[in-house]
Parts: structure tokens; C-alpha cells; sequence
């Protein structure tokens, strides 16, 4: 029998929700609009969404149908579990985000006063999001992009809602680029307070603190947020948080960018250690990425470095200029030797030129 494709369940999925959906709903959704749209997600990734709109209504979950199209193909879910999940995460969100939707409506509604303190940064791949780039106020890093958007703490189950800034909300506020920046920098620190952690410690609480079991050597440490959601956007706001570790790593510092979520920083280790070593993490980042990560949480392909003399940049970038900086030093020494070698040799020929001195012993003459 023929395997069908993604396309196909996804469309047969969408067919038992349009049709069967509603008489699942408590009656008070009953007349609730069931629509279906595709969504831009980071990375420029598309997913499939589901939308349940109530008239009146301020603000709509959207439902992403990935999670079901599995339940789809798995021959134990039946489709009556299938619509009963969706109407039960509908009436959650639904229920939950009525306050909290309000509160975005009049944030918004007040212009850039009534939103400047929740600007918070994100930071995403270039290249990997050049059609939505596009559309956005965003400001450029290396190969990254630090982005823009609202944020709001749901509180009761500590979740967060974001909602990204276009480029129409930033002309319809009057606002710069710069306006957004200066905001982000503040709030980003304040609303998501930079954590680091090392990685043996991380490793310990996930394996019940049986700390002989690891390498006692391990000098790795996670940069991310207190939420652990977009917490790679730390690097650009805490310069503070940033230098502190550069420190306690001995001055300079390789960044690995682990996902939208976090940096791995790493000791450079000028002695043996990982410096020269930046080709190996590209290698080495393209195979994480590939393997373990989902499509949009992917930051980069590239390591980078961090000391407080040249702050962020490509980790090639510093070894190549390093290589240069070895190179004019080696020349110059050489430069040294040379007009030195050539002194000691104007002085052994003026000698020659001259009379040469003999020593006479007593008692003879010449």
C-alpha cells in the first residue's frame, strides 16, 4: 500500500475538523467560524493553522496542526480524540486569554507610549528569514538579526504571549528603528532576565545531582533567559551579564549558537585549547542542527566570539585577524634580524679595509 504523503493527511485532517469540529464544542462556541490559514514562523517555516473565531471576539488562539497530523497517522488515536483535543485547547486558551487579550488590545490601542515598556528583542537568522525580514524593523549582526516584539507574562501558568512589530505598526507609531532598540536593550533585561549556567550544573539537575559521573573539567556555560524562550537575544542586551562571564572564562570567549533559545559559551584556550578551531564548529553547529533541533528553532551555522575589546563577531573573523596580526610580527622580527645581520656586516668589512693589526712577540722585529 502506497505511504500517503503530508499533503494529503494534512488535507483529509482538515476535512473531519471543518465537518465534525462544532458538535464538539460546548454550546456556547457553537457558532464559532472554523477557518484554516497558513502561518509564517521563524526561519520562514509555514504551518498549518487552525482558526476557531467567535463573533466579538478580541483575540483567537491559533491551533497548529502539526501534533494532530501525527495523532492522524497514529492507528490508535481515533478521530474522535483527535476533535476532542482541539475543542478542549480552544476552550482553555479561549478562557484564559480573554483578560489577557484585552490588555493587548488596549496597550496597542495607546500607541508607542502605550507599549514602549514591553518591547522585547529577538534574534534570528538572517538568511533563513529574508522573506519575512522584509516586513519587519530589524537591525543586522554578523549573519544574525536582532528583531522586535510585544511581550506580555500570561502570569497564572507562566507562559508568555508575543506579538512581532511590523514595519506598518512602527510607521503608524512614528518610531524609529533606534526607538525600538533603546527599548528592547531595557526591557528585554528587565522582563527576561539573563541566566547563565554552567553546564555541568545543568547536567547535574538533569541527572539527580550525581555530580561523579561527570567531567569535573567541563568549563561550558548556557546564556539564556529566566523563561528560556528566546533567551539567545541576552547576548545582545546584557553587555553587563556578557563581560562577567568573558571573565571567569579568562578574557575571550567562543559563542555556539545551541537555538533561538540559548549560546553555549566555551573557554577560547589560546594553549591547546579550541582556539583555531572555528571550522570544527561550523561542522559541528550543521549537525546539531540537522539532527536535533526543529526547523524554526535554528539560530545558526556559525560560531562566534566574544571579548570586550571586540565584542561580538564570526569566530573566523577573529582567528583571521589574529593569523594577520602573527604574520606582521613575524615579519617585523624578521625585518629586526635582517637590519641587524646587515649592521654586523658593514662593520666586518670596514674592518677588513683597514691595516690589520698584528701582535709582535718580545724580542722581535719587523
Amino acid at each position: 500500500m502506497a505511504t500517503k504523503s503530508k499533503e494529503t493527511i494534512l488535507s483529509n485532517l482538515k476535512d473531519i475538523i471543518g465537518a465534525n469540529l462544532k458538535d464538539y464544542l460546548p454550546d456556547a462556541y457553537k457558532d464559532a467560524k472554523i477557518s484554516f490559514t497558513e502561518v509564517v514562523k521563524n526561519n520562514d517555516e509555514k504551518k498549518a493553522a487552525l482558526i476557531i473565531q467567535q463573533e466579538g471576539a478580541k483575540v483567537t488562539p491559533t491551533i497548529y496542526l502539526d501534533s494532530f497530523v501525527d495523532m492522524y497517522e497514529d492507528p490508535v488515536a481515533s478521530e474522535n480524540e483527535i476533535l476532542s483535543t482541539i475543542s478542549d485547547i480552544y476552550v482553555k486558551h479561549v478562557k484564559s486569554g480573554d483578560g489577557f487579550g484585552g490588555k493587548f488590545i488596549d496597550r496597542i490601542s495607546g500607541g508607542f507610549e502605550g507599549v514602549k515598556d514591553i518591547i522585547v528583542m529577538q534574534v534570528v537568522n538572517t538568511r533563513m528569514n529574508e522573506e519575512s525580514l522584509k516586513e519587519i524593523p530589524h537591525r543586522e549582526v554578523e549573519d544574525l538579526s536582532i528583531t522586535y516584539r510585544l511581550y506580555l507574562d500570561r502570569g497564572a501558568d507562566e507562559s508568555i504571549a508575543t506579538v512581532r512589530i511590523s514595519d506598518q505598526m512602527l510607521e503608524q507609531w512614528d518610531v524609529t528603528e533606534q526607538n525600538l532598540y533603546d527599548a528592547a536593550v531595557k526591557n528585554t533585561k528587565e522582563l527576561l532576565p539573563t541566566k547563565v549556567e554552567s553546564m555541568q550544573s545543568i547536567l547535574s539537575g538533569l541527572m539527580g545531582g550525581d555530580m561523579d559521573a561527570l567531567d569535573g573539567g567541563l568549563d561550558m556555560y548556557v546564556i539564556t533567559n529566566e523563561k528560556k524562550v528566546n533567551g539567545a537575544a541576552s547576548v545582545f542586551c546584557d553587555a553587563e551579564a556578557l563581560d562577567g562571564l568573558c571573565d571567569k572564562l579568562g578574557g575571550s570567549m567562543y559563542l555556539i549558537p545551541s537555538s533561538i533559545h540559548e549560546f553555549i559559551a566555551l573557554p577560547e584556550g589560546k594553549d591547546g585549547g579550541l582556539s583555531g578551531k572555528a571550522a570544527e564548529f561550523a561542522s559541528m553547529i550543521k549537525e546539531v542542527n540537522a539532527t536535533t533541533l526543529i526547523p524554526e528553532e535554528i539560530l545558526g551555522t556559525e560560531p562566534y566570539h566574544y571579548d570586550k575589546e571586540n565584542g561580538f563577531e564570526f569566530a573566523a573573523r577573529y582567528e583571521q585577524r589574529l593569523k594577520e596580526l602573527s604574520n606582521e610580527k613575524e615579519a617585523e622580527v624578521a625585518n629586526m634580524s635582517f637590519v641587524i645581520n646587515k649592521a654586523d656586516m658593514d662593520g666586518r668589512n670596514e674592518a677588513t679595509n683597514d691595516d690589520p693589526e698584528v701582535a709582535v712577540p718580545s724580542g722581535l722585529h719587523m
